[in-house]
């Protein structure tokens, strides 16, 4: 269900950054950080990350619960498919 999104290049990663920096230090409504929730939840975790990463106001920190979230949700499938969680898993979180 994710969208064609992979990763973002760096340069829409700057525009980003550029456009909502006049956010910083400001709050948006809870019904537009739901709105905003539900557009990240489609991107890819990998697109997720680099969002989180990348320090733009209200982006970064709703795409970090996303990416947050995808993770859990990852790794509770598997330990629900499997009874317990598979090496790469537990690599995966070791390298966090």
């Amino acid at each position: 269900m994710t969208t064609d999104v992979i990763r973002f290049t760096d340069e829409q990663l700057a525009r980003l950054k550029k456009e909502y920096e006049v956010l910083r230090n400001k709050t948006i409504s809870a019904a537009n950080a739901r709105k905003l929730y539900k557009m990240l939840n489609n991107y890819s975790s990998q697109a997720l990350k680099q969002l989180a990463d990348a320090d733009i106001p209200f982006i970064s920190e709703e795409a970090a619960l996303n990416y947050e979230m995808k993770i859990f949700w990852v790794d509770d499938n598997r330990i629900k498919n499997t009874g317990s969680k598979s090496t790469d898993v537990q690599q995966d979180k070791v390298n966090k």
